[in-house]
């Protein structure tokens, strides 16, 4: 016995605490050799009144609509969306994406992404690098300090601009210095090409008391 409710209300609450949807959703299908057959059907059923046809075959139900159902879904993230809209007409999106869709949009290293209602669709955007909003912050003797907030090319720019103001001091002979930074090689930013470039110079200067991170 797979139910223990008898009406179809109570089967569709128990349903959803088990895991035949996830793996439909996720795999486009599901394993069912340990269930009787009597039992599949009435899985099958259960199922189809949550809009998910299936077809039994060779010890799996096929998921036969899964597209229907990921229009229906994105049918539904679009209600959601229009109710959050404000008396101006602007709109904030807040939404979560079922992890077949995640995998799907490859956004599962948490990418960022731009998303916005268009033509009664949800259009998602992955954002190229270069327009993703970092922050540099100054950490120094335990303190954090926003220096600039922007993207990858603004977050360079900064750093050249404010060279002298960040970085002589390590090279002032003037002033009596720490061992370590007679041999502190400084950072170029003049070559920068992608974030992994940026975070390899900041490290050239990364101290225990004094240093540069990207967020």
């Amino acid at each position: 016995m797979l139910f223990k409710s008898e009406d179809l209300k109570g089967k569709q609450e128990e349903l959803k605490k088990m895991a035949y949807t996830d793996h439909l959703e996720e795999l486009g299908r599901v394993a069912v050799n340990d269930l009787d057959i009597d039992v599949v059907e009435e899985l099958q059923e259960v199922l189809e009144s949550l809009n998910y046809k299936t077809e039994y075959r060779n010890d799996y139900l096929i998921f036969l609509n899964s597209e229907e159902k990921r229009e229906c879904r994105i049918n539904e993230y679009i209600r959601s969306l229009n109710k959050n809209k404000s008396g101006s007409g602007s709109m904030m999106y807040r939404i979560s994406l079922p992890i077949d869709l995640v995998r799907e949009l490859n956004l599962e290293d948490d990418k960022e992404v731009k998303i916005y209602e268009e033509d009664n669709k949800i259009i998602i955007e992955k954002l190229e690098e270069e327009n993703k909003m970092l922050k540099l912050n100054l950490l120094e003797e335990g303190q954090r300090e926003l220096l600039k907030k922007g993207t990858l090319n603004e977050i360079v720019g900064y750093l050249n601009d404010n060279y002298d103001d960040l970085f002589s001091w390590i090279e002032d002979e003037e002033k009596q210095q720490p061992i370590e930074l007679s041999k502190t090689e400084l950072p170029d930013f003049k070559e920068i090409e992608d974030l992994q470039d940026l975070e390899r110079e900041l490290e050239k200067v990364d101290f225990d008391w004094w240093g540069l991170e990207i967020e």
